[in-house]
Order: structure tokens, then sequence, then C-alpha cells
């Protein structure tokens, strides 16, 4: 089975098993949704929503985190843990934004899957929400 066709298996499975789930994660669009699960590897959901308000305030799009300062992102993120690791991905992301898909999020789970190295998790959320917002 291919990567595509494991995570909307998966994505298929939790709609069934949670119908009703909803996201823990505070988020205001695409891009925070992309971003704030990055940020919850070793860390609980409500640290991670004590750190993104002023993340975002200061990084609000994938431009301003592409062209972001490595070592603020880092200030910003630290009690989120492995924050070198994290700030790195997250300047990553926002540079291949930038770079592939003119700054926005991707809309498909082909797209959303070139964003992450190993781990499905982010992109597995993004595609379940954005069926339950259709």
């Amino acid at each position: 089975m291919r990567k595509k066709e494991r995570v909307l298996a998966a994505v298929e499975t939790l709609e069934q098993l949670y119908p009703n789930a909803i996201c823990s994660l505070d988020y205001k669009d695409a891009f925070q949704l992309l971003i704030a699960p990055r940020l919850s590897a070793q860390c609980t959901d409500k640290r991670v929503n004590m750190v993104t308000p002023d993340l975002f305030k200061e990084f609000p799009t994938a431009e301003k985190m592409a062209s972001a300062d490595i070592k603020r992102v880092e200030e910003l993120i630290k009690t989120c843990g492995l924050y070198k690791t994290k700030a790195k991905d997250l300047k990553g992301i926002g540079q291949m934004l930038m770079e592939n898909y003119g700054g926005q999020v991707p809309d498909t789970i082909e797209e959303l899957t070139t964003l992450s190295d190993n781990d499905n998790q982010q992109e597995i959320e993004i595609e379940n929400l954005s069926h339950k917002q259709k």
C-alpha cells in the first residue's frame, strides 16, 4: 500500500471511529493547523496552545516563517521541548510553502505529504478536518 493509500485509509477509519472528533489545538487557518501539530511531539496540546499565540503573532504566514530568524523561533517554542529540531522544521515548512505553493497550504493529500519526512499525523488531521469543513 502506498503512502497516499495508507493515509486515506487512516482518515477513513478515523472518521468512522470518531465522527464528532474535534481538534484540541487552537488555530485560525490552514497554516496554523499545519504548524501547531508539529509542536505537539513530546508536548501536550495545552502547552502548544500556550505557545502558538505569540508564535503566530510574530510569524502569521508562510512567508514570515520562511524568513524567520531560527533563534527567535527557538525562543518562542522552547517550552514545547525539542525546540531546535522543531524550529528548523517550522522554518523549512515555511520555505517549502513559499517555494512550491506560493505561500499557501496545499489542499490535497498528495501535496500535504510532501511537507513531512515520515510523520502523517498532521496530514491526517488536516485532511480529516477539511472533510468536516466542506
